[in-house]
């Protein structure tokens, strides 16, 4: 059972190497027959940037949980839609398939 999911959110710099990053992010899991569910991060709090990041991988955590948990199969898959705005820059947006890990 799946109960639970993180979605890791990395900047990279002009060089390609991976940094902080500044501006509002908007993060959305979508699981199969479950109601949607947003976190929205200010990156320009000090204080929030600094929960969020993960010195170890060097990338924000984002933290969902899941209720009902996910039944654990090939088939199941979650989606992560991404939003990324910074002053008056476009905003930038992706999407990307989260995979089950096997149970161990």
């Amino acid at each position: 059972m799946i109960r639970g999911a993180v979605v890791f959110i990395e900047f990279r710099d002009v060089d390609g190497e991976t940094c902080r990053g500044i501006g509002d992010v908007e993060v959305a899991l979508l699981a199969p027959e479950h109601e949607p569910q947003a976190k929205r991060l200010n990156l320009d709090s000090p204080s929030e940037n600094i929960a969020l990041w993960n010195r170890a991988v060097r990338m924000y955590e984002v933290k969902f949980q899941i209720d009902p948990p996910l039944k654990n199969s090939s088939s199941t898959a979650a989606r992560a839609n991404l939003k990324w705005t910074c002053g008056k820059r476009p905003a930038v947006t992706d999407s990307v398939r989260l995979d089950a890990l096997p149970a161990q």
